[in-house]
């Protein structure tokens, strides 16, 4: 049986590495933007925008939203689960 309590968040990618217990590190991050102190719109007498510009501290931040390790078989056994789903999106994709 299994209990399901999570969330579904988008990830944008990931990174990590081995740990000091030999096991497989994975942090999977989000990316947005932060929003800006300052927003400039320059817009014409018919209201229709000219420009627009964000102030200079606008950056894109990536927010880890979840993390996992796993020893050696279960990263062999999510490899293989993950490329045989690759493989079918794959197909999917030539026709």
């Amino acid at each position: 049986m299994f209990m399901i309590s999570m969330q579904n968040p988008i990830m944008y990618g990931a990174y990590g590495g081995i740990g000091v217990s030999n096991e497989l590190i994975i942090h999977f991050y989000y990316e947005r933007f932060n929003l800006p102190d300052e927003y400039s719109i320059i817009i014409d007498d018919k209201k229709q925008t000219l420009n627009s510009e964000f102030s200079k501290n606008h950056q894109l931040i990536r927010e880890i939203k979840a993390s996992i390790t796993m020893n050696l078989n279960t990263a062999k056994a999510i490899h293989g689960w993950l490329g045989n789903y690759i493989k079918q999106l794959e197909e999917m994709n030539r026709t």
